[in-house]
């Protein structure tokens, strides 16, 4: 699963993304603009365990009293749900 997971994640990159990859610590990590999300494998008895975490990294916005990331943080887990839908099929 990490194998599909860090393909599918550093296809979807753009200029303005930092990238960060560690296989045997089955992590990635994709920094753009004011979000950092983070990726983990974890195995467990019934295969894979895939965790995400999205931190607002955003400093200079918080201390303006404004959240730019609304709209992200709302739609996250539904879009991790999909990749996750997707990257199984794959694995099928």
């Amino acid at each position: 699963m990490f194998e599909l997971l860090d393909e599918r994640l550093v296809a979807g990159l753009g200029s303005r993304a930092a990238y960060y990859s560690d296989s045997r610590a089955c992590l990635v990590v994709v920094q753009r603009g004011w979000s950092r999300a983070e990726y983990r494998v974890v195995a467990d008895d019934s295969g894979s365990n895939v965790e995400f975490v999205l931190l607002d990294i955003s400093r200079s916005q918080r201390e303006r009293g404004r959240f730019t990331g609304a709209r992200m943080i709302e739609t996250a887990p539904a879009l991790f749900e999909r990749m996750l839908r997707e990257l199984r099929l794959r694995l099928e």
